[in-house]
């Protein structure tokens, strides 16, 4: 039953709302399909998404604020995460390593629980170059990280072979 209170929608608890540590299951499931992304990187796998695209995630609180992460596809973003959604035109990709390339854990502020803050960020200076450059670095990083993964199953296949 849904109680409403001048429009509103009272009918809800923090469990309804929040995802708890226990919602997070390390394993992929039937149930639990959806990776789930926190400050630290991704937590697991929960039952439902709240994003869904490319985007790059950086972790805002904690030891390792400031690590950047790449989710796409259907995932679930903690608050631990800043979602960062361009206003312009930009290559995923390419924001993302660009991102990561900027070292922004030396931004972090705070001794006991180190983290990072939005404002901070904002006034990061960022190179821009044309969609166009843009879009040949991220097909390019593309096929090195695709000849990446052959090469470490090569290595993995070689490695158990020899075992």
């Amino acid at each position: 039953m849904n109680t409403m209170f001048n429009g509103f929608d009272m009918d809800r608890t923090m469990l309804r709302i929040f995802t708890a540590a226990s919602d997070i299951s390390d394993e992929q499931t039937e149930t639990h399909r959806y990776p789930c992304y926190g400050g630290n990187g991704m937590r697991g796998h929960v039952e439902e998404y709240n994003q869904e695209g490319e985007y790059s995630l950086i972790g805002r609180q904690g030891a390792l604020s400031g690590n950047v992460q790449f989710a796409k596809g259907q995932f679930k973003n903690t608050e631990h995460a800043l979602l960062v959604t361009p206003i312009i035109e930009m290559n995923s990709i390419w924001l993302n390593q660009l991102l990561v390339n900027l070292d922004l854990k030396r931004y972090q502020t705070g001794a006991a629980q180190p983290g990072l803050s939005v404002k901070n960020l904002q006034e990061i200076q960022i190179i821009m170059v044309p969609l166009a450059e843009q879009n040949a670095f991220a097909n390019f990083f593309e096929l090195v990280d695709k000849s990446k993964t052959a090469v470490q199953k090569a290595l993995d296949k070689t490695r158990y072979v020899l075992e």
